[in-house]
């Protein structure tokens, strides 16, 4: 998928510097039971959602980037322009690394700043516009 290398890429780049930081987390149960971890993080600040399965312990975000980093990782199925369960449109990644999932999302709507993932973001939207009525009707 054209799109999603230059997200995961943009992900990675946030998630190993020092102005990341991870300001909340929880563990959870998915509707299989399984126990995974999620955390909200921020960077130069923009909101980021990563959540991963099968652990009690999370991975820090310096080890999430080089997950998704590795294109074999990375979920090609998953749309990188993504409206998550509250509505938020935003960029997300998704991975496989030895059987556990990971996320990486950030939302794009106007409470966030006007930087690289929100003009990526842009740019993906235009793409899809103009690629495809269908898809102009989905993201209304």
């Amino acid at each position: 998928m054209a799109w999603l290398h230059p997200v995961a890429r943009h992900f990675a780049g946030a998630l190993t510097t020092r102005e990341f930081a991870v300001i909340g987390g929880e563990s959870y149960r998915n509707e299989k039971g399984v126990k995974g971890w999620r955390y909200k993080g921020t960077w130069r600040g923009r909101d980021f959602y990563i959540s991963q399965s099968a652990t009690e312990v999370p991975s820090p975000p310096q080890r999430i980037a080089a997950i998704i980093s590795d294109a074999g990782n990375l979920d090609e199925g998953k749309y990188p322009l993504y409206q998550n369960e509250i509505r938020q449109l935003g960029l997300r990644v998704e991975a496989w690394y030895f059987g556990r999932w990971f996320q990486v999302f950030t939302p794009v709507g106007s409470d966030q700043p006007d930087d690289e993932f929100y003009s990526l973001a842009q740019k993906i939207l235009i793409a899809v516009t103009v690629s495809s009525n269908e898809a102009q009707y989905i993201l209304i």
